[in-house]
């Protein structure tokens, strides 16, 4: 079990460390999108 815990602990090191870079880079076209959309209420409405 010894052998096989440190190669483990690094998968989840390194899934841990890259899911939430995957996840920014993914989202950040949608927050974008969002802010976007909420100007453009905010414009039209407040205008």
């Amino acid at each position: 079990m010894s052998l096989l815990l440190p190669p483990l602990a690094l998968l989840l090191l390194l899934a841990a460390l890259v899911a939430p870079a995957t996840a920014a880079t993914a989202y950040r076209p949608d927050w974008n999108r969002l802010s976007g959309l909420t100007r453009a209420r905010v414009e039209t409405c407040g205008g």
